[in-house]
C-alpha cells in the first residue's frame, strides 16, 4: 500500500471545479498511477496531466481508453520521485467524454 495518495476527482467536463494542488512535504518515490471513471469515455480516450511544479511527471500523457472504466499506470513516468517542496497540480488533456473520473497518484516516502 502506498505511503500517500494524491486524488483528484474530475466530476464533469468542460466546466469541472478547479482540482486541488497538493505540496509534497518530503522526498517520495513515484508508485502507481489509478483511473475510475463512474462513466467511460466514448468519445476518445481520457487524456491527463500530472504535473510537479508546472512539468510533467510522465514520458507521454497517460489515457484512459475509450471504452474503458478503470486503469492503472507504474511505468511512464519520467522522473522517479518528487522532491521536497514540489507542488503537484492535474490537468484535463482531452476528456473523451469520461464523467465522474478519479485519479490517483501514489506514493511512496523515500528512505
Amino acid at each position: 500500500m502506498a505511503d500517500r495518495i494524491l486524488t483528484f476527482f474530475i466530476p464533469d467536463y468542460p466546466y469541472p471545479p478547479a482540482t486541488p494542488a497538493y505540496y509534497i512535504d518530503r522526498d517520495m518515490e513515484m508508485a502507481a498511477v489509478r483511473v475510475h471513471a463512474r462513466t467511460a469515455p466514448m468519445a476518445g480516450d481520457f487524456v491527463f496531466d500530472i504535473k510537479a511544479n508546472g512539468v510533467s511527471i510522465f514520458n507521454t500523457n497517460p489515457a484512459l481508453p475509450k471504452g474503458q472504466a478503470i486503469d492503472e499506470m507504474a511505468e511512464n513516468f519520467a522522473v522517479s520521485g518528487l522532491d521536497e517542496g514540489n507542488w503537484v497540480t492535474f490537468d484535463v488533456v482531452t476528456p473523451g467524454g469520461a464523467k465522474n473520473t478519479t485519479v490517483i497518484l501514489e506514493l511512496n516516502y523515500c528512505d
